[in-house]
């Protein structure tokens, strides 16, 4: 959640090696454990089982917001629906990881929220990668 993509030779800097993944609004990539420890680096899975009731935490700058999957997309689509407790500012949250509390791992990323200012629910785009 505190990792930034950034140039090498800048202060601080994650080198990234390649992407080895794409999809809309998601980007996998790999990077040098010199520069990042597998400590901190986030784990996923490759096509993970997401429920209905799934809880969940939406990971940003440090803190948590946790989350309850709602909907479940069809037809090959990737936008999940979470609904909060309660609500948070959401503005400039793209992109935010979206982490399973059941499997213990990121299944995704935060695309949407019905309010910058104090959000409820919102949709996820999950991870699906071949």
């Amino acid at each position: 959640p505190w990792t930034q993509r950034k140039r090498k030779g800048q202060e601080n800097a994650v080198v990234i090696k390649s992407r080895v993944h794409k999809q809309k609004d998601l980007h996998v990539w790999t990077y040098d454990e010199s520069t990042l420890s597998s400590e901190t680096a986030l784990p996923y899975l490759k096509n993970p089982e997401i429920q209905i009731g799934d809880q969940i935490y939406i990971l940003n700058k440090g803190n948590y917001l946790k989350a309850t999957v709602t909907f479940l997309p069809s037809n090959g689509r990737h936008h999940y629906r979470y609904q909060t407790p309660k609500a948070f500012p959401a503005g400039g949250m793209s992109g935010s990881p979206i982490f399973s509390v059941r499997t213990g791992t990121v299944i995704g990323v935060l695309q949407t929220a019905n309010s910058k200012t104090r959000a409820t629910q919102g949709g996820f785009e999950a991870l699906k990668m071949p």
